[in-house]
C-alpha cells in the first residue's frame, strides 16, 4: 500500500512538473527563415524572424520533432507560411532546459491569424 501512494505521489508531482506550451507573440508576418532536417530520426530545426520564440535558440528557434502527433499538419502550415512569404501568426512551443543550442525549445503547433 505504501508503494503504491509513493508511486501515486511521484506521478502527481511529474504531471505537475512538466512544462507546458507557451504563445510567443503575435508576428504580422510569421515569416520561416530557417528549415533544417537531415535522416537523423526526422526532427525538423526551424527558426523564424528574432523575437518569434522568446527564450528559445536566438529567440527564434525550436525543433519540430516527428513524434508530434500533428507533424504533417505543421508541416504542411510551415511550407504555407514559406510559400506565401509569411502571415500573421504566431508560434506555440515549450521551452526546454536552457543549453543555448537548437534544442531549447520544442514547436507545438502555430497558431494561424489570417487576415
Amino acid at each position: 500500500m505504501r508503494r503504491l501512494a509513493k508511486f501515486a505521489l511521484a506521478a502527481v508531482l511529474g504531471f505537475c512538473g512538466s512544462a507546458m506550451a507557451v504563445q510567443g507573440p503575435t508576428q504580422s508576418p510569421l515569416k520561416v527563415t530557417v528549415l533544417y532536417t537531415n535522416n537523423n530520426g526526422g526532427t525538423l530545426y526551424v527558426a523564424f524572424q528574432p523575437g518569434a520564440m522568446p527564450g528559445c535558440y536566438n529567440n527564434q528557434g525550436g525543433y519540430l520533432h516527428n513524434t508530434n502527433s500533428m507533424y504533417k499538419e505543421l508541416y504542411a502550415q510551415l511550407l504555407t507560411l514559406t510559400a506565401a512569404g509569411g502571415m500573421r501568426a504566431a508560434v506555440l512551443y515549450t521551452q526546454n532546459t536552457p543549453t543555448n543550442n537548437w534544442s531549447d525549445c520544442t514547436i507545438e503547433g502555430i497558431y494561424l491569424l489570417p487576415e
